[in-house]
């Protein structure tokens, strides 16, 4: 089992117009990536110089069983009228010498239940969110990024949430 957390600072992350995550930010062993990486057509490109120390290599062909994630607004907010927004995790994988990370569309690992706009949603409110049985496999010595991202469905215009990401992966 493989432990993330984004540490003692919150993940900054945002919505495009359409409400569809713009950005990722990669998640490590009790800190995070500081800047997001543009996520285009489910691929990122890890920006030079942050980053690669979150991204890791795996010694063996894994697969990807069950990933669990909770997730805490860092401060008090009110989405848009009608948005529910729902934060994420999912695992991205690049050959050992490339930034180009792909996304493991298996591994998206959502919110049950959103944060609903239109109200005030208390700082530290909480979230969590469960994936099983996901059998993804993983190439002996790719590079593994853990992501969090965050999605608004039924919002209008760009959104950023400042939101704490931790869980754990489930290897074979």
């Amino acid at each position: 089992m493989i432990p993330f957390s984004v540490g003692n600072t919150t993940a900054a992350l945002s919505t495009g117009a359409g409400g569809i995550a713009s950005d990722v930010l990669l998640v490590g062993f009790g800190s995070h990536s500081k800047a997001g990486c543009p996520l285009i057509n489910e691929r990122f490109t890890l920006i030079a110089g942050k980053g690669n120390q979150h991204a890791f290599v795996i010694p063996y062909t894994a697969k990807v069983k069950r990933i669990s994630v909770h997730f805490a607004n860092a401060a008090a907010f009110s989405a848009p009228e009608g948005a529910r927004i729902y934060p994420y995790v999912f695992l991205a994988t690049a050959p050992l010498e490339s930034d180009t990370f792909t996304v493991i569309k298996a591994t998206e690992t959502f919110a049950g239940s959103p944060w609903v706009g239109g109200s005030a949603i208390p700082e530290g409110a909480s979230l969590s969110g469960f994936n099983a049985d996901i059998d993804a496999v993983i190439p002996k010595n790719s590079r593994v990024a853990i992501c969090c991202a965050v999605e608004s469905v039924g919002g209008h215009g760009e959104q950023s949430y400042s939101i704490y990401y931790s869980g754990g992966i489930l290897f074979a």
